[in-house]
């Protein structure tokens, strides 16, 4: 059994909707698990941005939206029960696409047993 765990990210992205990548993530955003199943990523990151438990405050969010000044951005904080580490996983498959420099703040991971989060940077 996997703990419930909340994430938390918010970071600038340096791609734009031409790149595959950048579907992957708009997926995630729309909770889309069969398409992000279907094309061999966790259908567990479509519930990323949801709330799942009453271990951690009852609220999420998934937003992507555009600036024509700094292009795309992402705003996700859910909780899930982080069978196989997915939330690990998915910070790690985000990193290339985030627009920042090394030790940047880009987000955190808490899991119902821990008050204090762990932070993740660039």
């Amino acid at each position: 059994m996997a703990m419930y765990t909340e994430m938390y990210i918010n970071v600038d992205l340096k791609i734009d909707e031409k790149h595959k990548e950048f579907e992957i993530i708009k997926k995630v955003v729309e909770h889309d698990f069969s398409y992000l199943e279907n094309n061999g990523f966790p259908a567990t990151w479509g519930q990323l941005f949801c709330s799942m438990s009453y271990y951690t405050p009852n609220t999420a969010c998934s937003l992507l939206t555009y600036s024509e000044v700094g292009g795309w951005s992402l705003l996700g904080k859910g909780d899930i029960e982080n069978y196989n580490k997915d939330i690990e996983k998915f910070f790690s498959w985000i990193r290339p696409f985030v627009d920042g420099n090394k030790g940047d703040f880009i987000g955190y991971i808490r899991d119902e047993d821990n008050r204090t989060p762990q932070l993740i940077y660039l």
